[in-house]
């Protein structure tokens, strides 16, 4: 008899331990790591503005890329308009106009605007749309003498 206890006692303690491996198996599965869980939305708009605030305006560009345009919370307005002041910081007059026309047509009611798309145009050469711009900028014209 006390041959077999020794047999049966480390078979008891083998149950055990299968027992609370697969417990502890089981508890492990259940929670989720942190390298498991879905990837946050990266808010690409505000990195670009920082960007074009700290005068990285390629960096800024290459942010505005990854915005997913077809996404309805995306800030159309405000994605144009950004990408307008990184292209006119970088000297490309036009791809700025267009992007601010842009902005505009989405509802940028910001008059701040259509003094950007008169320096555009400026830049453009594009005179009488100058003119248009600085007539659409209202009360701003105080703030901004040179436009007069």
């Amino acid at each position: 008899m006390f041959s077999k206890l020794p047999i049966a006692l480390s078979m008891n303690l083998i149950k055990k331990k299968s027992l609370l491996l697969l417990l502890v198996t089981g508890l492990l599965c259940s929670i989720n790591p942190a390298w498991a869980k879905k990837a946050q939305k990266m808010d690409f708009i505000s990195l670009a503005a920082t960007m074009i605030k700290d005068s990285h305006y390629n960096r800024a560009l290459l942010a505005l890329e990854n915005v997913d345009l077809k996404d309805e919370e995306v800030e159309l307005v405000r994605f144009y308009t950004l990408k307008g002041l990184a292209h006119m910081n970088l000297n490309d007059m036009l791809s700025a106009k267009e992007n601010w026309t842009l902005a505009i047509q989405k509802g940028q009611q910001d008059k701040l605007i259509y003094v950007y798309l008169a320096q555009a145009n400026y830049g453009l050469k594009e005179h009488k749309a100058v003119i248009d711009a600085v007539d659409n900028v209202g009360e701003l014209v105080r703030n901004y003498p040179l436009l007069l």
